[in-house]
């Protein structure tokens, strides 16, 4: 057992360690190691352009940010199921890799008490309570969020409080 937490540790640790590096990579490649560019070559004034498409290709640049955002999404996905499993088996780690996932800005949601919100939260389940004040409150999050730069990685997944109410709205 020991051996597994140490293991998911450092494991946590490289994952984080990755996606902050790759997060802070330098936005160019060192001139040592980059490939030769060919000169641009530049049409005749005999030479007509070539027809230009109705939806604009996006440049080398463009494509390449796509990539790397598409790349950090999956990173950030694989750190979300790591901390799943720290949690569950080593909550320092847990709270470590988290505060390690803020420098890239990103954001642990825990939904513990809060009212329940289809919006922000999926339900997974309910639980009865007979406090009426606790009625379509989160009982307990059972998959912790994360949220970067204002879009959902994965909403919280959450139990919540059900009380069955009379007519008069009271617990009954």
């Amino acid at each position: 057992m020991a051996i597994v937490g140490v293991m998911g540790g450092f494991a946590a640790g490289v994952a984080v360690g990755v996606a902050v590096g790759y997060h802070l990579k330098p936005a160019t490649t060192p001139a040592s190691t980059a490939a030769p560019v060919a000169p641009p070559r530049y049409p005749s004034p005999t030479q007509t352009p070539a027809p230009t498409a109705s939806e604009p290709v996006p440049a080398p640049a463009d494509r390449g940010a796509t990539a790397d955002s598409a790349a950090l999404t999956q990173l950030l996905n694989i750190c979300i199921d790591q901390a799943d499993r720290l949690r569950d088996q080593n909550e320092v780690l847990w709270r470590q890799f988290n505060s390690r996932l803020a420098l890239v800005d990103v954001e642990v949601i825990m939904a513990d008490g809060e009212p329940f919100n289809s919006d922000r939260h999926d339900a997974t389940g309910r639980e009865a309570t007979t406090d009426a004040s606790r009625h379509m409150t989160v009982a307990t999050t059972e998959l912790v969020g994360y949220r970067r730069n204002g879009r959902y990685l994965r909403r919280p997944k959450v139990v919540v409080y059900r009380a069955d109410l009379d007519q008069a709205g009271t617990a009954g």
